[in-house]
């Protein structure tokens, strides 16, 4: 059948076309060769352009900008095929492109673009011959200087922004190796100043995939799923353990808080590996990674867990400078600076309502003041979001927002009940504050049946803690949410901060982890009678602090905190200290000189119990509740 099909067909060509050809007219052949020759003519065209687009396979996409990803032009072959071996590979954008690109410039805080690549392996012969000579690799943007009046690429511009790396701290034998590298902008650009293209330059082969247009970052991350390597407007090198440069993100970020910027944030991803290795369940070893940031040194404690934490760069003495490694680099995992939410600027001023994230292990001793606002800043504990941190600017404005509180939640015959001011205002606080959810549910129940009017700091504490979901409102009052609230101040004597701050923050912890309130109270319960007996004196013994000693879990909190808020090696040392004030040996004379008889060892063999404890679970110690310290 298909034979007879076949034979059909050539007679027709042969017999039928002729045929039909012989009884056309002139005019009709001339019309019919016409026709053919527009029909050749439009398939060769049709061809050529599909053999000669300028289009690429990349795409140029937008996180978060309403617009369908589209193909960018490939200026060269090496461009229009994604691939490049021992060249470079221009792209350049379109003009739908670029306005889409001054678009999301224009309405958003940072740009950067970033491309995603792929390095091939090598094989294990290559690769020894790779690693002789230096590998570089290129990414950076085509400028409006790159190409003439007509629109075309003249290539003579060599006054780019560009980043680099040797590609042989990348490269691998066995398997192909995929990372996205990305190059910011500056946030000062005139409209010119935005890219017309890009280019990709690589010494090994290389594929090229879609580039992406996103907030702006600076650093490394290896926490993703595909590595990223960002770099700042003004360029450089990029490496997989090399030194961070920021000094280049001052272009991006601001270098202020105001009412109307925002300083960035510097992620951190620690790995868990060194400290598995150097440490077991019986001994575990706090491994400490050095950074030298700026000439401060940090010092970042790895866990047995790996571990994410967060530095505000307004808690940094510099804030954009190069973060050098003085051990462990291959420790971290991520180190990227990148904006905080928009939604942490404050709407109103003089009412901060979101809390900033933060590792608070740079809290104690900072006296660059870098606050959103000017009397107090509000932060929120990284790893346990519902600690909400108040620092103030002095004692006035701390009393503002907790001492009445404070009278409510803790001090003996004053609390139970809402005090007006003229009760409670020659009457100390506290100089560093905690409340449980549950308190402070309590205490605004307990103000809206009193006729006690709060003043404005008070009213936005209650905002606050509405708004963070550390109480709730029902229509039967105020019930306590998840949370907690710690404040400290900054007229708190230097060395003084550090214990304070470690002093409340196990506090919030008591708070909110019933597991380590009862271990807590484990270890209060079971310390011998003399023990006891000194920690319950003290605390009356001390007046000022107007604790309620029949108050067990007050009592069992603050023994907690008492222990915890210093360094083990100088917990028996600080309870033979309070042995030896005044007020407390004519308080109790013979428990005085029972603990500095024995050197308060009992208080050190409670705090190694409580520092296992907190080590195990959160990488804690005794006087230390953050990742990271100055």
């Amino acid at each position: 059948m298909f034979s007879n099909v076949l034979v059909k067909i050539r007679d027709f060509f042969r017999i039928k076309i002729p045929s039909v050809w012989k009884k056309l007219g002139k005019i009709q052949k001339i019309l019919c060769i016409i026709i053919v020759l527009l029909v050749f003519l439009i398939t060769t065209v049709v061809v050529f352009r599909c053999a000669f687009a300028p289009h690429s396979a990349s795409r140029l996409c937008f996180d978060k900008y309403e617009l369908g990803a589209s193909r960018i032009d490939g200026i060269n072959e090496a461009a229009k095929r994604d691939y490049v071996k021992g060249g470079t590979a221009y792209y350049q954008f379109t003009k739908a492109q670029m306005e889409s690109l001054r678009n999301f410039y224009e309405n958003s805080s940072s740009m950067q673009i970033c491309v995603r690549i792929t390095l091939e392996k090598c094989g294990e012969l290559e690769y020894e011959q790779v690693l002789k000579e230096a590998k570089p690799f290129y990414f950076g943007f085509l400028s409006r200087n790159d190409f003439d009046s007509e629109g075309k690429f003249s290539n003579e511009n060599t006054d780019r922004i560009f980043c680099g790396t040797d590609l042989r701290n990348l490269v691998m034998a066995e398997q192909d190796f995929t990372f996205d590298v990305s190059l910011a902008l500056k946030n000062d650009i005139e409209d010119d100043g935005i890219p017309y293209g890009a280019f990709v330059s690589s010494s090994l082969p290389v594929r090229i995939g879609d580039f992406h247009v996103g907030q702006a970052k600076v650093g490394f991350d290896f926490t993703s799923e595909v590595p990223l390597f960002a770099v700042s407007p003004n360029g450089g090198n990029f490496a997989e353990s090399g030194d961070i440069d920021f000094t280049g993100a001052s272009l991006v970020f601001s270098a202020d808080n105001t009412s109307q910027t925002l300083m960035p944030k510097i992620s951190v991803a620690i790995s868990s590996a060194q400290a598995e290795k150097n440490s077991s369940p019986e001994k575990p070893v706090d491994v400490v990674c050095h950074v030298n940031a700026g000439g401060e040194k940090l010092l970042f404690h790895q866990y047995r867990k790996e571990n994410e934490v967060v530095i505000q760069t307004s808690l940094l003495k510099t804030p954009f400078c190069r973060f050098v490694y003085e051990s462990y680099p291959k420790a971290f995992r991520k180190i990227l600076m990148e904006e905080n939410e928009g939604k942490l600027l404050p709407r109103t001023k003089g009412k901060l309502l979101e809390p900033v994230p933060t590792d608070p292990g740079l809290l104690p001793g900072f006296k660059n003041v870098r606050w959103r606002d000017s009397e107090y800043e509000l932060y929120k504990w990284d790893r346990f979001p519902s600690v909400l941190i108040f620092d103030t600017r002095d004692y006035v404005v701390q009393d503002q927002f907790f001492k009445r509180l404070a009278f409510f939640a803790e001090k003996a015959r004053y609390k139970g009940t809402v005090h007006p001011d003229e009760v409670i205002k020659d009457f100390h606080g506290f100089n560093a504050y905690d409340f449980s959810s549950q308190t402070m549910a309590s205490f605004f129940n307990a103000v809206d049946k009193s006729q006690v009017i709060l003043n404005e700091k008070e009213k936005i504490l209650k905002e606050i803690l509405l708004r963070n979901g550390v109480i709730l409102s029902t229509s039967d009052g105020y019930v306590a949410g998840s949370g907690a609230v710690i404040s400290l101040s900054l007229q708190i004597p230097y060395g003084t901060r550090y214990s304070l701050c470690a002093h409340e923050l196990f506090h919030g912890l008591f708070f909110i982890d019933e597991e380590f309130r009862n271990v807590s109270g484990a270890a209060f319960g079971s310390i011998d009678s003399n023990s006891y007996d000194f920690v319950i004196g003290y605390f009356k013994s001390q007046p000022q602090l107007g604790y309620d000693t029949d108050d067990e879990y007050l009592m069992t909190n603050e023994f907690m905190a008492y222990v915890m808020q210093q360094h083990l090696d100088r917990v028996g040392k600080y309870f033979v200290h309070l042995g030896n004030r005044g007020s407390v040996i004519s308080y109790m004379p013979e428990l005085c000189q029972w603990v500095r008889g024995n050197n308060g060892v009992t208080f050190e063999d409670t705090g190694r119990f409580f520092e296992s404890y907190v080590n195990d679970r959160w990488g804690l110690a005794c006087g230390r509740v953050g990742m990271i310290v100055r």
